[in-house]
Order: structure tokens, then C-alpha cells, then sequence
């Protein structure tokens, strides 16, 4: 049987690379801003977003129909 690789749930919110949720979470490489949870590919990107917040931050997609 070949090997698959878990699904991945979110992206760094830096730099867009793909982010498993609960690894993340695991290591601490989350933030809180206005209300919305954000997920980070490294120590690096996470203390980057907490020096400046907006510049990195996304407002909610809106909902298509």
C-alpha cells in the first residue's frame, strides 16, 4: 500500500505554504488577531506576523453561492 500524506487544513499565513493544523498547533505556531486564528510554517513567519499583524493579515473569503 502506498503512502499518502495526511490532508492539509490551512496555509501560513506569511507566506502561503502549506500547513498541517494540528502540527502547527503542536508546536506553538499560532496566532490570535481580531478575532481569527492564524497558522504559521515556522517560528520565524509566526513572530514576523506578530511584529505586524495587518500587513499579513487576511479578512474572511467571502461566501459564494
Amino acid at each position: 500500500m502506498a503512502y499518502e500524506p495526511e490532508p492539509v487544513d490551512e496555509v501560513c499565513a506569511v507566506c502561503g505554504a502549506e500547513v498541517d493544523a494540528r502540527q502547527a498547533a503542536d508546536l506553538g505556531l499560532v496566532a490570535e488577531y481580531a478575532g481569527r486564528s492564524y497558522l504559521f510554517c515556522g517560528e520565524t513567519h509566526r513572530r514576523a506576523f506578530l511584529a505586524d499583524p495587518a500587513l499579513s493579515a487576511r479578512p474572511e473569503e467571502p461566501k459564494t453561492v
